[in-house]
C-alpha cells in the first residue's frame, strides 16, 4: 500500500516536472537555432520527443513553424518527432480547426505535412478535409499527401476536386490533382465522366 502510494506520488511529480522540462527544452532549442547550433538543436528536439505528451506536441509544433533558422535537416527532425507522438492527429486537427480561416496558411501546411507523414486512416481523412481549405498551398499539400499515401481513400475526393477545378480554372492545383490521380490509379483521363465511369 505504502509503496504504491509513493510510486503514484513520484509519477505525478514526474509528470508535472515533464511539462516544465519540455518548456525549458523548447526555450533551449530556440536559443540553439538562433545561435546556429543546429546539431545541438536536433538533439534537444529529440529530447522533447522522448518527453512526449501534449506539451511535447505543442513545443514541437512551435519549433516546426518558426520562421528563422529552420533548416531542412532540423525540420525533418521536428516532423519525425511529431509523427512519433501519441495523439498527434487529434491534437493537430483541433489546432487546424482554430486557424483554418486565418489568412496565414503556413501553420496549416505544416499540419498537412504531419498528416501526410502519419499516413493512417484518421490522417488521410484529415487530408481529404483539407482539400476544402481556402489556401491553394494547403490544398496542394493535401493532394500531394493523398498521392503519397498510395491508398484508395483519396481517389474519389480527388476526382470531385478535379471536377470542381475543371469548371473554374485549370491551373497548377488542377495539374497536381491529375498527377495525384495518376499516381494512385495509373490512369490519366481527360474527361470527368471517364473518371467517374472508372
Amino acid at each position: 500500500g505504502l509503496y504504491c502510494t509513493a510510486l503514484l506520488v513520484a509519477m505525478a511529480f514526474a509528470t508535472s516536472a515533464d511539462a516544465a522540462d519540455v518548456k525549458a527544452l523548447k526555450k533551449q532549442a530556440k536559443k540553439q537555432i538562433v545561435a546556429g547550433e543546429l546539431a545541438e538543436a536536433i538533439t534537444t528536439v529529440k529530447e522533447i520527443g522522448v518527453a512526449g505528451g501534449e506539451d511535447a506536441i505543442d513545443a514541437l509544433f512551435d519549433l516546426g513553424t518558426i520562421e528563422q533558422g529552420l533548416t531542412e535537416k532540423l525540420y525533418e527532425a521536428v516532423a519525425g518527432e511529431m509523427v512519433r507522438q501519441s495523439g498527434v492527429v487529434p491534437n493537430l486537427l483541433e489546432r487546424y480547426s482554430k486557424v483554418k480561416s486565418k489568412p496565414d496558411f503556413r501553420d496549416r501546411v505544416f499540419v498537412t505535412d504531419i498528416m501526410t507523414r502519419s499516413n493512417n486512416p484518421e490522417a488521410r481523412a484529415a487530408l481529404i478535409q483539407f482539400l476544402d481549405d481556402e489556401s491553394d498551398f494547403v490544398r496542394s499539400a493535401a493532394v500531394s499527401g493523398l498521392a503519397k499515401s498510395k491508398h484508395a481513400d483519396g481517389v474519389l475526393p480527388l476526382i470531385n476536386l478535379l471536377e470542381e477545378l475543371s469548371k473554374k480554372r485549370r491551373d497548377v492545383l488542377y495539374d497536381d490533382v491529375r498527377d495525384a490521380l495518376y499516381d494512385l490509379t495509373g490512369e490519366d483521363y481527360e474527361l470527368i465522366e471517364d473518371w467517374k465511369n472508372w
